[in-house]
């Protein structure tokens, strides 16, 4: 930018010249290169600020005071500013919009100006987050929105047992075996930190295993216990 002269006040006025984005403007009799306002442009060589139109297919105006053009993508700052929409990023020559790759890259960044005025280049597509060891992923990656990764749950509560996270779900606590069938009880410890079920069914002793003057009582294995059935003393027997 050339520098801004006073005005003389009896002579004439010196010559001024702005950049591109800057239009001459009269401030308390002092010619100055004042910025266009948001919206609006100046290319080199206008003398006035005019609105910013004609934007594409899936373009947003980004909101700053000067802009780069969408067709002659460099700073020459003589066009009107433009970013893709949430999802889309320029293509290779920088004149439209193309959507992102569903899955693999994403675009949350567009239309968000820079805080001190500066030109914005449109954002880019970035590659799709991946989950790391200990989590999964709680939402997929959109062209929109990048993967959202949850980290896995811990141990299950005592009566179950952990089906591990895997990398799209978290871990699933089931319920260990409570009853075995008649004839069998159940034996071993389910505590919530395994990752199978740890009760198992066994068989209950037969009658035919009790010593001399000791009997089985019937009923004793219905299949929800936790322990073997017992011989008993044939007390009968014993006094006779």
């Amino acid at each position: 930018m050339y520098a801004a002269w006073t005005v003389p006040a009896t002579s004439a006025t010196c010559p001024i010249s702005c950049n591109a984005g800057y239009a001459p403007q009269v401030q308390n009799g002092v010619t100055v290169c004042s910025l266009c306002g948001k919206g609006y442009y100046k290319s080199a060589g206008a003398t006035v600020c005019s609105q910013c139109t004609g934007a594409g297919a899936n373009m947003v105006n980004a909101g700053l005071a000067y802009w780069l053009t969408p067709v002659l993508f460099n700073e020459s700052w003589n066009g009107c500013p433009w970013d893709c929409v949430v999802g889309y990023a320029p293509n290779a020559a920088r004149t439209s919009c193309v959507q992102c790759i569903a899955g693999q890259t994403f675009n949350l960044q567009a239309g968000k100006p820079t805080a001190d005025n500066s030109p914005l280049y449109p954002s880019a597509c970035s590659a799709c987050g991946t989950c790391g060891a200990g989590s999964y992923v709680a939402s997929a990656c959109t062209v929109s929105q990048n993967t959202q990764c949850s980290p896995c749950s811990g141990n299950c509560p005592a009566g179950k047992y952990i089906v591990p996270c895997t990398a799209t779900a978290d871990r699933v606590c089931v319920a260990c075996k409570t009853t075995c069938n008649a004839g069998f009880y159940m034996s071993g410890v389910c505590d919530g930190t395994g990752s199978a079920d740890t009760i198992s069914c066994v068989a209950c002793a037969s009658p035919g295993i009790c010593p001399a003057n000791t009997f089985m009582p019937a009923g004793q294995c219905p299949g929800n216990g936790a322990a073997d059935a017992q011989c008993r003393y044939d007390l009968i027997n014993l006094l006779d």
